[in-house]
């Protein structure tokens, strides 16, 4: 997902290859954090899809530039899917 484009959660959750219980506590956060919104969908108003707003679109380019930041100093190509899968198992993880 980007700033110019939308995507359902459920979307999110194959993309991820996360459950749907997790891509919805993270959406719940991104939203209070106002990193995304929610936009019903054009061809079909009763589906909901999530829209990074601006806020979260500079915060994406931010950790683009720091991910490649750190590739090129580990010198090792991760890609960006796997790197949020990894985001996304952070902080669902219980704080020790």
């Amino acid at each position: 997902m980007d700033a110019a484009r939308s995507a359902r959660a459920k979307d999110l959750s194959q993309m991820l290859a996360l459950d749907a219980s997790t891509i919805s506590a993270k959406i719940k956060q991104l939203l209070s954090r106002g990193l995304v919104s929610v936009v019903a969908d054009p061809s079909d108003r009763r589906v909901k899809r999530l829209s990074l707003t601006a806020e979260g679109a500079d915060q994406l380019e931010i950790a683009r530039r720091i991910l490649a930041e750190l590739q090129s100093k580990c010198r090792f190509e991760v890609s960006e899917k796997t790197n949020l899968q990894e985001l996304f198992r952070a902080l669902n993880a219980p704080e020790r």
